[in-house]
């Protein structure tokens, strides 16, 4: 199944991947929903996000997740940029 996804919602994933969020895009009706990754925000309130984790753990299968990269990967996508 192939999804398109419009600049503007790329645009905004990076923004939230940026700011400690794990992003998750619904595959058909292309709504974006995020919380905070556990890992990068040790200690956030997930009683805050319940209703937004709680749709998409229900609904998991309808969605793509996107998480940022580990600082290793963005080592190597630096320094890829240098070799060119």
């Amino acid at each position: 199944m192939s999804v398109e996804i419009t600049p503007e919602i790329i645009k905004e994933i990076a923004e939230m991947l940026d700011a400690g969020m794990v992003c998750f895009y619904h595959k058909t009706n292309h709504e974006l929903e995020y919380y905070p990754d556990q890992f990068r925000n040790p200690g956030f309130n997930d009683e805050m996000w319940a209703e937004i984790i709680d749709k998409v753990e229900e609904n998991y299968g309808d969605y793509m997740r996107f998480e940022s990269m580990h600082s290793s990967e963005a080592f190597r996508v630096m320094e890829y940029f240098i070799v060119i």
